[in-house]
């Protein structure tokens, strides 16, 4: 007659086993990812939806592994004075917006750190570029940090290469269960093709934490 042995866990493994189901487990991710390797428009993260562009921006390439809008692509008239301090009510209007969205499944808890990118220009100019969300707003005002500006009157020029976009409000965190779109807003002075607003490396960071009650088994 053959005999089964049966193992039992001890008293350590069974706490383990119980903290674990108890408990939930969090890691680092990105969970939006934007490189355009190969013309792509698509997120290497998992929860990213494909890069898309409002009425404002007539044409867009992917090309030279970034994103690349030129002068003539954007609508909204020319950047100067005033226009150039407070920037983002004319383009808001003209709807000059390269966006994307991140859909977070319900069941699990993502709390967002921050939004990286890369943001050059190429031939000096006043270009110059917002970051906003839908849960900041889309409207005059509600960008969510200063404006990156590329280009400024006069030539000078910036690279704004790992540029990060602070999102540790409360609004951005337990955001389980919900989509949340960012965009892009481009301004510009110049009808010109040989100015181009650069995008790439674009990553949202966060959070995510596994559900309340996921069991993890011990073999």
């Amino acid at each position: 007659m053959k005999t089964t042995k049966r193992r039992h866990l001890g008293l350590g493994a069974w706490m383990l086993l119980i903290v674990l189901f108890c408990t939930a487990g969090a890691r680092a991710a990105t969970l939006a990812k934007y490189e355009f390797t190969s013309g792509s428009a698509s997120s290497t993260g998992p929860y990213g939806s494909d890069i898309t562009f409002e009425a404002g921006i007539s044409g867009a390439a992917f090309v030279n592994n970034r994103l690349e809008v030129d002068g003539s692509d954007t609508a909204g008239g020319a950047l100067g004075g005033t226009d150039y301090t407070d920037p983002d009510g004319a383009r808001i209007t003209s709807a000059n917006w390269v966006t994307f969205s991140v859909t977070i499944p319900a069941g699990i808890d993502v709390d967002l750190h921050r939004l990286n990118f890369d943001y050059t220009e190429v031939e000096p100019a006043t270009f110059l570029l917002g970051v906003y969300s839908s849960e900041g707003g889309f409207t005059e005002g509600d960008h969510l940090t200063g404006f990156f500006r590329a280009g400024t009157p006069g030539g000078t020029f910036t690279d704004h290469v790992g540029t990060s976009v602070d999102l540790s409000g409360a609004a951005y965190q337990d955001i389980g269960g919900q989509t949340i779109e960012f965009r892009f807003l481009l301004g510009d002075g110049s009808g010109a093709t040989s100015r181009i607003h650069a995008l790439d490396n674009i990553r949202l960071r966060g959070t995510i934490t596994s559900p309340r009650g996921t069991v993890i088994s011990i073999q």
